[in-house]
């Protein structure tokens, strides 16, 4: 287990000696840019644990990856994470966002990709998965297979990530 320092890009990089070699930079960076995220929008820390630490967290999200038709046996967990939220509504700063009652959870895949799902504990209300790719990392051919499309967008700390997402429909908690 370890906290994600987005303010010291180096110690996140020592993190990820599990990371193919090609991607530990690129990933760290996009590691450290959502700690950074979470802690300005929810005030939360991103605490990364093995799958031998939290074993539930990656059967779980894949079980939502599958309602899209994608399986990702062919990628190596590294990391996953989950924090719960009760009655957050983002600040200002960023715009108006209710996330009432949330569960979310993350997996940070050695190839360089990392995965999250925001699911609301509430029925009609906002269920989400994302998926990020560090710079550098290929489009598994998966994605396009199931038609997604990849958007990219600049960060100061990762760098060019490219992302797509899906919205959850069906109840997996």
């Amino acid at each position: 287990m370890f906290v994600v320092d987005y303010k010291n890009v180096p110690g996140v990089i020592e993190n990820f000696s599990l990371a193919n070699d090609a991607q530990r930079e690129s990933l760290a960076n996009l590691v450290a840019s959502e700690a950074k995220y979470l802690n300005e929008h929810f005030n939360k820390e991103m605490t990364l644990y093995t799958l031998d630490e939290k074993p539930g967290i990656y059967p779980w999200l894949s079980s939502i990856f599958a309602e899209r038709g994608l399986n990702f046996d062919d990628q190596r967990p590294i990391f996953v994470g989950e924090y719960d939220v009760k009655d957050i509504v983002d600040s200002k700063k960023f715009g108006y966002k209710d996330y009432g009652n949330a569960h979310f959870a993350w997996v940070i895949f050695a190839s360089g990709m990392d995965a999250n799902a925001s699911y609301n504990l509430e029925k009609n209300k906002r269920r989400a998965v994302g998926f990020k790719l560090s710079v550098g990392m290929e489009e598994p051919i998966i994605f396009a297979e199931n038609g997604f499309k990849f958007a990219s967008m600049k960060s100061k700390i990762g760098g060019i990530i490219r992302g797509t997402y899906f919205v959850a429909k069906g109840e997996y908690l």
